[in-house]
């Protein structure tokens, strides 16, 4: 396989789910594909059970130009931590180039509150029972599946879900 850019998983600083991070990065690997990790900041990134990864860029340096998707990984510092403006931008301007992209767990409502997700189906998180509701105010049909592909967009439900995520970017870019 020829890939040239690469394709990047957000993770939050402190707080990302190891299990997503690890299945999807190694699903995508496994299959030829380069994986570069973004979040707010350079350094290592904690993920929730103490465990790390290096980040490659900050999310200020994403360009749709250079990279093949980009996909927001889940965990309890997402919402606190990727949840921004500055986040916001960067999946929209990914979104509006036609890159595929995409988030699991609860990174899912990231994309629902920048836009790119109204009157499409998706899935996600719903530990707390709010997804409905939250999909609804933003015009979004909530799946309850494990993976959801709507045109170029992929969602998933969590880490039991992460090998399929990581097919279904697959799927998508390939």
């Amino acid at each position: 396989m020829n890939q040239k850019n690469p394709i990047i998983l957000v993770v939050a600083f402190d707080g990302y789910q190891q299990i997503e991070y690890l299945d999807t990065k190694n699903t995508l690997e496994k299959a030829g594909f380069t994986v570069k990790t973004a979040s707010t900041v350079k350094g290592a990134a904690l993920a929730k059970d103490g465990s790390t990864c290096a980040v490659d860029f900050k999310l200020e340096e994403i360009d749709p130009k250079t990279c093949a998707g980009v996909f927001l990984i889940g965990g309890p510092g997402a919402m606190d931590d990727l949840n921004s403006l500055k986040m916001h931008a960067v999946i929209q301007k990914v979104f509006a180039a036609g890159k595929p992209c995409g988030a699991i767990c609860i990174s899912t409502r990231i994309l629902a509150e920048a836009g790119i997700l109204q009157g499409k189906k998706a899935t996600g998180w719903d530990g707390d029972h709010k997804l409905a509701e939250i999909y609804a105010k933003h015009g979004i049909t909530y799946i309850k599946t494990p993976v959801v592909i709507d045109s170029n967009i992929i969602t998933a439900q969590g880490p039991d879900d992460a090998n399929e995520f990581g097919k279904a970017i697959i799927s998508i870019i390939y």
